[in-house]
């Protein structure tokens, strides 16, 4: 002779499922979520790594300066010079170079810098920002071919 249960609890199948689908929807939505935060945080933290090499070569520059190192107008400063004494918490993978072009006794500081997933190319100090900010292509690291390039 069979019991039969009264007052079975359990789930079925199709409410299983339908909870499993409602999660898989909530878990992509928030991995792109997540995701974009993420890409907006690089960006953010590039942008201050660019912010901070323009600084060091502020400084680079008052050093020559006083040391006698330089004259002239107009510099090129490459991230290799600005490594080390410098710039000292960057990683490998950046490139690039800062621009000094003195005139009127005014200092203006372009910047070109890579780092094989974002660049910026000739942003003046005063207009890095994460507008300015693009995906890396093939980005120009030399100062774009002008001034005197500083050498160690």
């Amino acid at each position: 002779m069979r019991k039969q249960r009264l007052n079975q609890r359990g789930f079925t199948l199709i409410e299983l499922l339908a909870v499993i689908s409602i999660l898989a929807i909530l878990m992509l939505l928030a991995t792109s979520s997540v995701t974009s935060i993420i890409a907006s945080s690089s960006k953010k933290a590039f942008v201050i790594d660019a912010q901070n090499v323009v600084e060091n070569a502020k400084i680079a520059y008052t050093d020559s300066l006083l040391n006698g190192s330089t004259t002239g107008t107009h510099f090129c400063m490459p991230l290799d010079y600005l490594k080390g004494k410098y710039v000292d918490k960057i990683g490998e993978a950046y490139t690039g170079s800062v621009e000094i072009n003195i005139s009127g006794g005014i200092a203006t500081y372009t910047i070109w810098l890579s780092n094989g997933k974002f660049q910026v190319e000739g942003a003046e100090y005063s207009k890095i920002e994460a507008q300015t900010v693009d995906f890396a292509t093939n980005a120009s690291t030399t100062c774009d071919g002008n001034g005197t390039i500083v050498k160690k």
